[in-house]
């Protein structure tokens, strides 16, 4: 007589189960990744002057006036390592102050001209983050008379400048030219998004104060202007206008900010864009 051996039913689907669904492989981790908190310059003006470092791709750029300058950002994950090394030599350059995913290097005795380094972050089992990144040091401002002669021939354009109050977002926009000043312009592209009816909507503002002009801005020989302008701009203000005239209320604005500085001589010249970074109305 032939003995018949019966196994269990759950016991021949799990080996079934087993035997036929091999164990998938780990996912790879995501590559470290960081933003350095620099302005973004907009292409075109020949004094552009930053730009935000956001992976191993073209390098980051920063300009300053002093032999000081310090270099913020943000690394995910926050527990990774940041490092600041020297474009040559690639040793240690300063020491990063930490708090959570934000961090932030002070940089001493800069030299004038381009002065190179490479912003790094790693994390144990994750693909590294570099950034090389030049600190332009230019020389130091020239005073500017508050009221001067327009000379017959300038061939240099004025110089802008845009400072940001990021807590109240008022901008203003600073031109400066030793043979006279014609018109200072805060000029900012923004996007919106304005709470109406229990959800939200995206809108656009472009705004420049005062508005641009097909005419050129010239001033004549010998007269008496001011060799520095500037202008304030309340960009909350209007954004808020902007989602009031749709009938909505501002929730949230973001963008970049700049100046437009024109002399008397009606040579233009744009600063670096500022960027507005995700903000609550």
């Amino acid at each position: 007589m032939r003995r018949l051996l019966v196994l269990p039913a759950a016991a021949v689907l799990l080996g079934g189960c087993l035997g036929s669904d091999p164990e998938s492989p780990p996912r790879p981790a995501a590559p470290v990744g960081a933003v350095l908190e620099l302005e973004r310059p907009q292409a075109g003006p020949p004094d552009a002057g930053t730009a935000t470092g956001h992976g191993a791709g073209a390098g980051a750029v920063a300009i300053t006036r002093g032999e000081r300058f310090v270099l913020r950002g943000t690394v995910r994950p926050a527990s990774s390592e940041v490092r600041l090394l020297d474009g040559a030599t690639r040793e240690q350059s300063a020491i990063a102050r930490r708090r959570g995913a934000a961090f932030a290097f002070t940089i001493e005795h800069l030299q004038p001209g381009a002065n190179r380094y490479v912003v790094e972050a790693t994390h144990p089992d994750r693909e590294p983050w570099r950034q090389a990144l030049r600190i332009t040091r230019r020389a130091p401002r020239v005073a500017v008379e508050r009221r001067v002669v327009v000379p017959r021939e300038d061939p240099s354009p004025a110089e802008a400048e845009l400072r940001l109050d990021r807590r109240r977002l008022v901008a203003v926009a600073i031109g400066r030219d030793p043979g006279g000043m014609a018109r200072i312009r805060v000029s900012a592209d923004l996007q919106l998004r304005c709470a109406a009816d229990g959800g939200t909507r995206e809108i656009g503002l472009v705004r420049h104060e005062p508005p641009s002009q097909v005419a050129r801005v010239r001033v004549r020989a010998g007269t008496r202007v001011p060799g520095e302008l500037r202008r304030r701009s309340d960009l909350r203000a209007a954004a808020r206008t902007r989602c009031g005239e749709s009938g909505g209320a501002l929730a949230a604005v973001e963008g970049v900010v700049w100046a437009e500085a024109t002399n008397a001589h009606g040579r233009d010249r744009y600063s670096a864009k500022v960027p507005i970074r995700p903000l609550d109305g």
